[in-house]
């Protein structure tokens, strides 16, 4: 059986990603639409951190990002059981995560990374890859390319730096994701569109913002995807960039031509 295509939209919140990666999924019949972060246990919990729905101190992520997640974590996921096992409990972060999640204490950036981690893991092994090796084609809203974006060191930002919260490089998050078995994209589209109109459309959809729905951090996340897609192609992964300040019609015609 011909495996599958993998497919993966990105791109800030407000370029109309969950948008595109649903009207792609409709175009090509028989196809799997999911997202990251997934519906499974770690996902959820990621989910409830990013929209505010779990109380958290906001300050670590957006001061990290612009020059801005922790969270008490209380839900049990068994993504949790693929991190204790081998060489991962031999990290610290992985460490952290684990106690984190069975002691209800507050997360680090660091220890978030290797949680979005741990469910793209459980989402893989569930989801993406069962389906891929059905002959379906699937379709994913982000993957490891926003975690690099989102949640990595801004370059400029030194490792030395004790005003910031620890974290990861860019190149560190995506040696990370493959080393717990990440599998590339066939092919990515990224939605360009600059963060003053992505925070517009933001603005014009809901009251609700979620932890990085504020103009200089999107500027940053922005600045980190442009570098986020250097080191992918660098490693032989393709990213077609597509304008998304434009119609819905003519961006998903644009993305299923790129595709076929």
């Amino acid at each position: 059986m011909t495996r599958g295509k993998f497919t993966v939209i990105e791109g800030l919140d407000g370029s109309g990603k969950s948008t595109q990666a649903s009207r792609l999924a409709q175009a090509l019949q028989g196809s799997l639409l999911t997202r990251e972060p997934s519906e499974l246990g770690a996902g959820q919990l990621c989910s409830a951190i990013f929209s505010k729905k779990i109380e958290i101190n906001p300050s670590e992520i957006l001061k990290f990002l612009s020059g801005h997640a922790g969270t008490p974590a209380t839900t049990d996921f068994s993504g949790l059981e693929l991190l204790r096992s081998g060489f991962y409990m031999n990290n610290p972060q992985v460490r952290e995560l684990c106690r984190a999640v069975e002691d209800c204490t507050n997360l680090s950036l660091s220890a978030l990374i290797v949680l979005l981690i741990a469910d793209r893991m459980e989402h893989l092994d569930k989801i993406v890859s069962p389906a891929l090796e059905a002959g379906r084609d699937v379709i994913c809203d982000r993957y490891y390319l926003s975690n690099m974006a989102y949640q990595g060191r801004p370059s400029k930002c030194s490792e030395n730096d004790s005003s910031l919260p620890k974290g990861f490089s860019l190149p560190e998050i995506y040696d990370l994701n493959k080393r717990f078995g990440a599998i590339a994209p066939d092919l990515t589209i990224y939605l360009s569109l600059c963060p003053q109109k992505a925070i517009e459309r933001i603005k014009s959809r809901s009251n609700d913002r979620g932890i990085f729905d504020e103009l200089q951090v999107l500027e940053q996340i922005n600045e980190n995807y442009q570098k986020a897609i250097e080191i992918t192609a660098s490693h032989g992964e393709k990213t077609i960039v597509v304008c998304a300040n434009r119609c819905e019609d003519e961006i998903a015609a644009e993305i299923l031509n790129a595709i076929r």
